[in-house]
């Protein structure tokens, strides 16, 4: 193994560039030793030739000790990709869950939106029923003060107070159809996206 001076992570030999910042292997010159068969330089930590696979202590290729070395060498690197895939798998999980936990986040304000929406226009249903009642009851009372004809005033109240109560109560069902719109539309959304588990979905929906 070797260590990249830029960045500090830990290489493999066979290695000529680093896995995490692509830096070329540098050696100390003091840290170099020269093949006996080759004549090539390698780094100290190397213990087989890169070009002739001669040992560092002069055994020949093939011979057992080297067969040995490469044995050692090709364990440690089975280890160190296992290591590096772990760690990019746990930097992967995590960056998966922040962007599960962002994307459910503008769910969570996308529904409290819809449901204001159908709040509004629920309110704006019972305030066209309060009105009608209202001005019917006024109306009527206005005419029972003033001396009028009681079924004039009746059919006044009635077709005052039911024209107003059915221009709020038909903008309060436009209004939150509006909200329920877009409360199904993020429902289907939420279903089909696919950075979210069930689980997630299931809260989400649940809001």
């Amino acid at each position: 193994m070797w260590t990249c001076n830029s960045c500090g992570k830990e290489n493999r030999d066979d290695r000529n560039h680093c896995w995490s910042c692509s830096s070329l292997a540098v050696a100390v010159e003091g840290d170099m030793w020269k093949c006996v068969n080759c004549g090539k330089s390698n780094r100290d930590n190397r213990q087989i030739c890169w070009n002739c696979e001669t040992g560092k202590d002069g055994s020949p290729p093939g011979s057992q000790a080297v067969a040995e070395i490469k044995k050692q060498t090709v364990e440690q690197a089975s280890i160190s990709d296992q290591q590096s895939q772990s760690i990019q798998s746990s930097r992967s999980t995590v960056a998966e869950s922040r962007e599960a936990l962002s994307l459910m986040g503008r769910y969570r304000d996308a529904y409290i939106y819809a449901r204001f929406i159908v709040g509004v226009g629920t309110f704006i249903k019972g305030v066209g029923i309060t009105l009608a009642i209202l001005l019917f009851l006024v109306l009527s009372a206005t005419g029972s003060i003033i001396k009028t004809n009681p079924l004039i005033s009746l059919f006044t109240g009635v077709i005052i107070g039911g024209g107003v109560g059915v221009f709020f109560y038909i903008w309060g069902i436009l209004i939150s159809a509006v909200g329920q719109i877009l409360t199904a539309s993020l429902d289907s959304a939420v279903n089909v996206s696919p950075f979210l588990t069930d689980k997630q979905r299931a809260r989400i929906m649940s809001l």
